[in-house]
């Protein structure tokens, strides 16, 4: 059995959001803006639809629907494990990136993000509105 910290659970709605660590920037540059949100696509995107995003100076959110699961062999990871492990790796490798690119210390996100699983159809249409009028919220 897969010791993999499971965030997620197949066919089922996430928001997801992570706030930068001591107030730092999560993106320096809009170059990084546009290379996280790539990148995260290509991570998240074989796991997961993302249904609506928002990438801010110091946090980002996330609302998707974990793909259902197309079969399962024992002792491996399910799609569930892959999304959260895979997630955990594309922000430690942004965090190294970012420290390296810039020449900055320290971690900008912590290993694992804030994840609230969405299971009501009102909740989630509330959710993907306000994740799109976040920027207006806070003036950017």
């Amino acid at each position: 059995m897969s010791r993999i910290r499971s965030l997620f659970t197949a066919d089922n709605y996430f928001h997801v959001f992570q706030k930068a660590e001591n107030g730092k920037f999560l993106f320096p540059s809009d170059e990084c803006q546009q290379i996280f949100y790539n990148a995260l696509q290509k991570v998240i995107t074989p796991y997961a639809d993302i249904l609506g995003y928002c990438l801010l100076p110091d946090h980002y959110h996330l609302l998707i629907k974990v793909k259902k699961e197309k079969f399962r062999r024992n002792g491996y990871p399910n799609i569930s494990q892959m999304l959260a492990l895979n997630l955990s790796r594309f922000i430690k490798n942004y965090n190294f990136w970012v420290n390296r690119e810039y020449g900055l210390r320290g971690r900008l996100l912590r290993p694992f993000p804030n994840t609230t699983q969405v299971k009501d159809k009102e909740k989630l249409k509330e959710l993907l509105t306000g994740i799109h009028l976040n920027p207006l919220y806070h003036k950017v």
